[in-house]
C-alpha cells in the first residue's frame, strides 16, 4: 500500500511539475522576443485586423488600449494605410532605452514604404511604441525630437 501511494506522490509531482514549467515557459514567451520579432507580431496581427492582439502585443505611449484600437480601425478602413504585409524589419539604432527599427510596409492601394519605428524597452523587457516626428527628406525620426525623447 505504501508503495503504491509513494508511486503515485511522484508521478503526481512530475505532472505537476511538467504544467509548471509549461506555463512558465509559455507566459514568458513574448518577454524573449527580439525587437524586430516584437515589431513583425504586431503588424501580423494589424494586418489579420485582430487589433486586441496588436495592443496586446505592443502598445502605445500616452493612449489607452481602446484609443490605440480606435486608430488602428481608422488607419486599416483606408487602403492606402491598410497594411497587407511587413518587410525588412531592421534595427537602425540602438540608445539606453530606446530601439529604432526601419520597416517596409506593403499597404492595400499596391504602395510600400520604408518607415521608421522607435520601441521603449520597459524595465520588464517589454516594449512599448513611441509615436515620433519623421523628417519628411530623410524619412528617418527627427534627431531633435530623438533627443528630446532620449532625456526625457
Amino acid at each position: 500500500m505504501k508503495k503504491n501511494f509513494l508511486k503515485i506522490s511522484i508521478i503526481l509531482c512530475c505532472v505537476i511539475l511538467f504544467q509548471l514549467t509549461t506555463t512558465f515557459a509559455v507566459k514568458n514567451e513574448d518577454v524573449n522576443l527580439t525587437p524586430e520579432e516584437v515589431v513583425t507580431n504586431y503588424f501580423e496581427a494589424v494586418k489579420d485586423k485582430d487589433y486586441d492582439r496588436a495592443v496586446d502585443i505592443l502598445r502605445e505611449e500616452n493612449l489607452s488600449k481602446k484609443e490605440q484600437k480606435q486608430q488602428l480601425e481608422e488607419i486599416m478602413s483606408d487602403e492606402s494605410t491598410a497594411v497587407t504585409s511587413v518587410d525588412n524589419v531592421v534595427i537602425t539604432k540602438e540608445y539606453n532605452d530606446y530601439i529604432q527599427l526601419n520597416i517596409r510596409n506593403s499597404y492595400e492601394d499596391g504602395t510600400q514604404e520604408d518607415e521608421p519605428i522607435l520601441l521603449k524597452r520597459e524595465d520588464d523587457g517589454n516594449y512599448t511604441l513611441k509615436r515620433v516626428v519623421v523628417d519628411p527628406d530623410s524619412n528617418e525620426i527627427d534627431q531633435e525630437y530623438l533627443n528630446t525623447t532620449i532625456k526625457s
